[in-house]
């Protein structure tokens, strides 16, 4: 995989267009980014607040790469709509130093090309989706903070990659995390924190939701994680996952088709799977036919939430209230 430092050295041989901003304080990032030369239709407009920049604007169509050197304790606040096309192994937008890049409520950056939108080198970065939207995938070597908002990887990437070291944490506390392949992947060892989120794979491959290389640590205490063909949570080296809240899901029939390798777990966590093997696709309302849960003491049954077939189970404080299931129609229970 090409990172920054061989995607600067890519493009400075191949003659592609990066627009490196060499700016350490708001008011330098104030003026390259508010002239910066995108190569698409739209501007963007930028307003500073201490040592906060917040970039609005519109932009669609744009070909050229802003490289922003964000200095320790400066945020970029991203508000605008970005859009555009970078192909392995360009980036729509390249982050370098120890700032912050928080895309925001009302903000999006979508690549609609094959490759990650936003990557950071750096080991001391923060990137941040805070109520925006990213579209085409994150990837670090530094911290990643999804609160709220959604990360989507639409092409044969994860939404998010995480290949720092033991003092770098990917922290999911809200939000959604979508992707067709591994929805997060973590190497080297580096830490991933779940306390809450839906993290979804919504493809036809064998991949999971969280794959771990390496030696990363992986805790688990709330949200969701929904697989299908793969596993939930598949720990492929010696990293440490701990399973202490929270849902996984898949098909099969058992906590190995829903886990994969060593875990550690205080049983407060639910594992959930669905037979699909078996064929059938309609189930009544109440009934659990096809239906793996662990701990055994919850009666998960199937229902209907909003229109939505799935899986829901309740026993007290250890209840896990509703899974979405898909390719499944629940009907409701004849009187």
């Amino acid at each position: 995989m090409k990172h920054l430092k061989t995607f600067l050295a890519t493009l400075a041989i191949s003659g592609l267009s990066v627009s490196p901003i060499y700016a350490e304080n708001v008011n330098q990032l104030q003026f390259t980014i508010a002239n910066f030369a995108h190569g698409g239709n739209g501007k963007l407009f930028t307003s500073i607040s201490g040592n906060t920049l917040t970039v609005t604007g519109n932009v669609t169509g744009a070909t050229n790469t802003p490289a922003l050197n964000i200095d320790n304790g400066v945020t970029v606040l991203w508000k605008a709509s970005y859009e555009g096309t970078a192909n392995y192994p360009d980036l729509l937008i390249a982050l370098f130093n120890t700032g912050t890049f928080e895309v925001a409520a009302g903000g999006s950056i979508k690549n609609t090309g094959d490759y990650y939108a936003i990557e950071n080198d750096d080991a001391n970065s923060k990137i941040v989706v805070s109520g925006g939207t990213v579209v085409g995938g994150i990837i670090s070597r530094g911290n990643i903070t999804v609160s709220s908002g959604s990360v989507i990887a639409e092409k044969n990437i994860c939404a998010i990659q995480g290949y720092g070291e033991s003092n770098t944490y990917i922290t999911i506390s809200g939000g959604t995390v979508t992707s067709n392949r591994d929805v997060i992947y973590v190497y080297n060892t580096c830490n991933l924190v779940i306390s809450g989120g839906v993290l979804k794979n919504t493809g036809i491959y064998k991949d999971p939701g969280i794959r771990i290389s390496g030696d990363p640590t992986v805790t688990v205490s709330g949200g969701m994680i929904l697989s299908k063909w793969g596993y939930a949570i598949s720990n492929e080296e010696t990293g440490i996952v701990n399973f202490n809240g929270g849902i996984c899901f898949a098909y099969g029939t058992s906590v190995t088709d829903v886990i994969n390798g060593v875990y550690n777990s205080n049983n407060k966590g639910v594992i959930a799977a669905w037979n699909k093997a078996a064929g059938t696709t309609s189930y009544v309302a109440g009934t659990n036919d096809d239906i793996f849960i662990f701990p055994s003491s919850i009666p998960a049954k199937w229902a209907k939430a909003g229109g939505v077939s799935g899986i829901r189970g309740s026993s007290g404080t250890t209840g896990f209230g509703f899974i979405p299931v898909e390719g499944v129609t629940v009907e409701e229970m004849r009187k």
